[in-house]
Order: structure tokens, then C-alpha cells, then sequence
């Protein structure tokens, strides 16, 4: 596991722990909202059912009420048709033994001498007498009947409207009553949810400073990891600069070495060259001389890159580790990572590559694509 793969692994922990610390959080809030809400819903229940017993029992009273008026109207109804047909029958009674009587007495008229017209006349204003007090004594009759009905009525309003005052008085205490435990029980329901409400902030304070404290802690310990880390990597690429330096000094002396050996070696080629070109009188012409070799050091020149691939190390952020990485996830050229987005990319890399600085990348690829090929 190199330097990248080990920050990527501690960085994803990191993220695991943070995340999995916030999602606690989070249901946490979600259980105080859950827990709130199952109070107010309690507390509005229990609203609704007092409201709904103190409802019935009002109809239950307006219903009891009306009854017992209904009863009374018809109780006084009943006993005003019974008088009033006593009252119609005595008068048809009357009007008939009156109406007999006359009868009798005018169809016996004419039979009847001077004396018994006298007595019949006495005998009428008799009658007349007697009608006229049996008048008297109907009216009167109907006068204290009237005036006790008017007092049997008068009391009967009175005890209605003594049951009613009772029965509003009966009603207010009632109602008084239950806005009193309405209220006692919206306190006490208010205080044990003000209670729960401080415990849960409470706790919920104590979680945030946990998690405050484990992300602190955890930045601190990253935080000293990549403090170690980049403290090896400047060591290791101080290392690496100084092995390079002495690489490109003992390279600078090879080609130093190299330069007089083929100085010494063209000399005496051309000092061999310049004695065979003075031919003998009786030797025949000489061949003419090869051309000289190719100096050995031409062939460790460097080759140029093939038409598969390009250097990516010319973009800055990549090296050599990273540009294998991008050849074994197919970008080998400028215009194929230049034709990424920066989560193709990443996602080719791996844990890698969420650290890594893509978007520069591919900008850089871009601006590399467009430069035209060189010779």
C-alpha cells in the first residue's frame, strides 16, 4: 500500500465515522420531533374528549329540559280540553233542560187558566231566577278556575325556571370544573414536556460535544499522520533529488570520459586515414576507407514517445506511480484524459483519485491536446 492508497483509507474511515456520528444525530433529532408531536396529539385527544363529554352533556340537559317542558305544555293542554269540555257540557245540559222546559210550559200555555199563568209567570221569573244565578255561579266557577289555573301555571313556570337557574347553575359549575382539570392537566402535560424538551436538549448538547470532540480528536490524529507523511515524503524526495544530482554528476563524467576516448579515437582514425593515403609506387589503389562507425553513446540517446502514449508527467500533480495508473485504466494520451470528467476519472483511479487534484488535470490535457505535435 503506497502513500496515496494509505491517506485515501484513513480519509474514507474518517468519513465513515463523521457520517455514521451525524446519522446518529439525526435520528436522535428525529426521535425528540417524534416524541413532541406524539404529546401534542395526546394533549389535542384529550381536549377533543372532554369537549365532546361537556357537548353531550349539554344536549343530554337541553334534551332532559325540553322534555320535561314538552311534558308540562302537554299536561296543562290536557287538563284545559277536560274544563273546557265541562264547561260545554253543563251549558249543553242547561240549554237543553231550559229548552225542554219552555217547550212544556208554551205548549201547556194555552190550557193553563189565569192562575196558573200567574204561577207559571212567577215559576219563569223563578227560572229566570235560577238561570240567572246558575249563571252567576258558572262564571264564577269558571273565574277560579281560570284564576287556578292561571296560579297552577304560574307555578309551574316558577319551578321550571328554578329547575332551569339550577340546572345553568349545575351546568357552569360543571364546565368550571372541567376547564379546571383541562387546565391542571395542560400544565402538568406542559411542565413533563418542558422536562423532556430540556433532557433531550441535554442530550442532544452532550452527543454534539462528543462528536465535536471525536472529529477534533480524529482531525488532530490525521493531522499528525499527514504531518508524518509529509515530512517522510520531503525527506524521501530530498533523498531522491540528491540521488538524481549524483546520477546526472557521475552521467556528466561518463560523457566527459566518453567525449576525449572518441576525441583520442578520431584522432588516430584519422591519423591511420592520412598513412593510407600515400600509396606506394607499385602498390595498386587503395580501397576507399569505411565510413566510420556511429559513436556507441548515439544509441543511448533518448527514443521518442511512440504514437500510443504521451508523457503524462508533463501535467502537473502526475508522476510516475500516477502515470501507470492512468496507462493500466486505458488514458495514455492528452486527448484521452482530456475527454474525461473528473468523476470518470476518479472513479478510474479508485480511492486514489478522490484526492487527487483531477480537474487540473484534465484543463492541463487540454491545453497539452491543442499544442500542435512537435517537428
Amino acid at each position: 500500500m503506497d502513500f496515496h492508497d494509505a491517506i485515501a483509507q484513513l480519509t474514507g474511515n474518517l468519513v465513515i465515522a463523521y457520517d455514521t456520528r451525524v446519522k446518529a444525530a439525526t435520528a436522535l433529532q428525529a426521535d425528540t420531533q417524534q416524541m413532541l408531536g406524539d404529546y401534542q396529539s395526546e394533549l389535542q385527544n384529550m381536549a377533543n374528549r372532554q369537549q365532546e363529554a361537556l357537548n353531550k352533556n349539554m344536549r343530554d340537559l337541553q334534551h332532559e329540559v325540553g322534555q320535561r317542558l314538552a311534558e308540562q305544555h302537554q299536561a296543562n293542554q290536557e287538563m284545559t280540553a277536560r274544563q273546557r269540555e265541562h264547561l260545554d257540557e253543563f251549558k249543553s245540559n242547561l240549554r237543553h233542560d231550559t229548552g225542554q222546559f219552555v217547550g212544556d210550559a208554551r205548549a201547556a200555555r194555552s190550557d193553563m187558566s189565569r192562575t196558573q199563568q200567574e204561577q207559571l209567570n212567577a215559576y219563569k221569573q223563578n227560572l229566570h231566577k235560577s238561570v240567572g244565578d246558575m249563571k252567576q255561579r258558572t262564571d264564577d266557577r269558571m273565574a277560579e278556575i281560570r284564576a287556578n289555573h292561571q296560579a297552577a301555571a304560574n307555578a309551574q313556570r316558577q319551578q321550571l325556571d328554578q329547575a332551569r337557574n339550577n340546572m345553568a347553575n349545575h351546568v357552569a359549575a360543571v364546565r368550571a370544573e372541567i376547564r379546571a382539570n383541562h387546565q391542571a392537566a395542560a400544565n402538568a402535560q406542559r411542565q413533563q414536556l418542558g422536562e423532556t424538551r430540556n433532557a433531550m436538549a441535554n442530550q442532544v448538547a452532550a452527543a454534539r460535544a462528543e462528536i465535536r470532540a471525536n472529529h477534533q480528536a480524529a482531525a488532530n490524529a490525521q493531522r499528525q499522520q499527514l504531518d508524518e507523511a509529509r515530512n517522510n515524503m520531503a525527506n524521501h524526495v530530498a533523498a531522491v533529488r540528491a540521488s538524481n544530482q549524483a546520477m546526472q554528476g557521475r552521467m556528466r563524467a561518463d560523457f566527459t570520459a566518453a567525449g576525449l576516448t572518441w576525441q583520442t579515437f578520431s584522432m588516430r582514425m584519422r591519423q591511420q586515414r592520412t598513412a593510407k593515403a600515400v600509396p606506394s609506387p607499385s602498390a595498386p589503389a587503395a580501397a576507399a576507407p569505411a565510413p566510420p562507425e556511429a559513436p556507441a553513446h548515439d544509441a543511448q540517446q533518448p527514443q521518442p514517445l511512440s504514437d500510443t502514449g504521451h508523457d503524462m508527467t508533463r501535467i502537473r500533480g502526475i508522476g510516475q506511480g500516477m502515470q501507470q495508473r492512468l496507462k493500466r485504466a486505458g488514458i495514455e494520451t492528452y486527448q484521452e484524459l482530456a475527454a474525461k470528467s473528473p468523476d470518470e476519472v476518479r472513479q478510474a483511479l479508485g480511492e486514489v483519485g478522490r484526492l487527487a487534484n483531477v480537474e487540473e488535470w484534465i484543463a492541463h490535457a487540454q491545453e497539452l491536446a491543442a499544442q500542435p505535435p512537435e517537428g
